[in-house]
């Protein structure tokens, strides 16, 4: 009578292990493989921080290593599989792959007396084929856009591209060739090679088309480096003379053509975006946005979802959001006053801690001084800022626009709201409180208002 009892005993119990053992095959599974990355400074170098992180479309693990006296430097990395990293160290920038085939990477980074430096990565065939690889895309890219620019007839054009087409996957071919066992070749170099024998009505659709039908695409390893934003940047230099419906419809074409697996979906999904988002290519955000909406359903990340409803909110045509802060005399300066006022109203998201906001303000203060009698004015934010070292910054080095600070988010999530995710981030607002330009650069506002009619 108790062996039914028993015999359930029995089961749950086994269920139990084999549930355990799964799970604790799983955690070593997961268990990140340690790699060593030292190397030494030479020269008079004018740094002594190592900062190495690991390349991720959303965000990734950084590390840090100090080198001593003698410019010696060591950091210990976690790796779960091959990707790629990037190494900086001043003004220093260098891309390379961490496999957990390879346990150790030395570095010798010299510091020329011109400023400049040398650095050289010791006994690493991989790294070898990844540069390789780097050197093969960028010359690719930059001549696709030579010949897109300047062969006008159609035939001559399709022939061209054709044959670069057939010169990259002979270049890949022989990298394979040169450097057998590796990442870079098993993974990276296949899914650079492009298709060819198209058919020239339907180029370059096809080519998108036919590029992503590559199987390379479904391994999610290739997302853990740069390499798929070549295949983007190359379908964009294909129509950069194309109509903006047509490149509307090369959007379309990226995400309905994707990777069949999900995972890799996932993160091709979300590389697109982050280029277009950082690319400022507003046009095209808009034409993602759309394409999600139409199919909401192969949208595999749910981040992503999120930050396409946040594009949605402040696309051109959206109504602007307010915000009041207030300006180095403690007075409350409300956006909605400086919109109602003039015809347009360009936000500045900045800091004057930040490179790039001071390298461009010289252009800033020009186009300010060149639209402020036509109704222009300029609604600048401050954001991570010291009271005090704005304060100095906006006295002596910006024009005479609206300056306030948001002290520590008090303004609330203005940031958020807008998405700045860098600086400097512009948004340009008309005077009925539409935004007219979100993702755009300087001069993508300038064009927005010479077809407004501001000469």
């Amino acid at each position: 009578m108790h062996r039914p009892f028993l015999f359930l005993c029995t089961v749950k119990i086994f269920s139990a292990f084999i549930i355990l053992s799964l799970f604790t095959l799983s955690c070593i599974a997961q268990q990140p493989d340690s790699v060593t990355v030292m190397g030494q400074l030479q020269g008079n170098c004018s740094f002594s921080k190592i900062y190495i992180k690991e390349f991720s479309i959303t965000a990734g693990q950084s590390y840090y290593a100090e080198a001593n006296a003698y410019g010696f430097f060591k950091v210990k990395i976690a790796v779960y599989g091959p990707q790629q990293f990037t190494l900086t160290a001043g003004k220093l920038r260098y891309d390379f792959i961490i496999t957990p085939a390879q346990t150790e990477y030395r570095f010798t980074i010299t510091c020329r007396n011109d400023g400049d430096f040398n650095i050289k990565l010791e006994d690493s065939k991989e790294n070898d084929a990844f540069d390789l690889l780097g050197k093969i895309e960028r010359t690719l890219v930059n001549n696709c856009a030579d010949i897109v620019a300047h062969i006008r007839n159609a035939d001559s054009l399709y022939a061209a591209l054709q044959n670069l087409c057939l010169a990259q996957n002979y270049n890949l071919q022989q990298l394979s060739n040169n450097f057998p066992n590796t990442f870079t070749a098993a993974i990276l170099a296949p899914a650079c090679s492009l298709p060819v024998n198209l058919q020239r009505q339907n180029y370059p659709d096809s080519f998108i088309y036919y590029g992503l039908k590559n199987g390379a695409w479904n391994n999610v390893r290739l997302y853990h480096t740069d390499f798929p934003l070549s295949f983007i940047v190359l379908a964009k230099t294909l129509f950069a003379r194309k109509s903006e419906v047509e490149k509307d419809r090369m959007v379309y074409d990226l995400l309905s053509y994707g990777p069949g697996n999900n995972d890799a979906a996932k993160l091709y999904q979300q590389c697109l975006s982050e280029y277009l988002f950082y690319q400022l290519e507003e046009n095209r955000l808009r034409a993602f946005c759309k394409w999600a909406e139409e199919n909401p359903d192969r949208i595999q990340s749910e981040v992503l979802k999120a930050k396409l409803r946040g594009m949605k909110k402040v696309l051109p045509g959206s109504d602007f959001i307010n915000v009041s802060l207030k300006d180095s005399g403690g007075v409350g300066r409300a956006l909605v006053s400086t919109v109602n006022s003039h015809a347009y109203t360009l936000v500045l998201f900045w800091s004057p801690d930040c490179e790039h906001c001071i390298a461009e303000m010289p252009d800033l203060i020009s186009f300010y001084k060149k639209y402020q009698a036509k109704g222009v004015e300029v609604y600048a934010i401050a954001i991570d800022s010291q009271a005090d070292k704005w304060k100095s910054f906006i006295s002596t080095k910006t024009a005479g626009w609206v300056n306030v600070r948001d002290e520590e988010g008090k303004g609330g999530n203005v940031a958020s709201d807008y998405m700045v995710n860098y600086t400097p981030t512009l948004v340009l607002i008309n005077k009925a409180g539409k935004i007219q330009s979100r993702f755009g650069s300087l001069a993508w506002i300038e064009t927005i208002l010479r077809e407004n009619g501001m000469e």
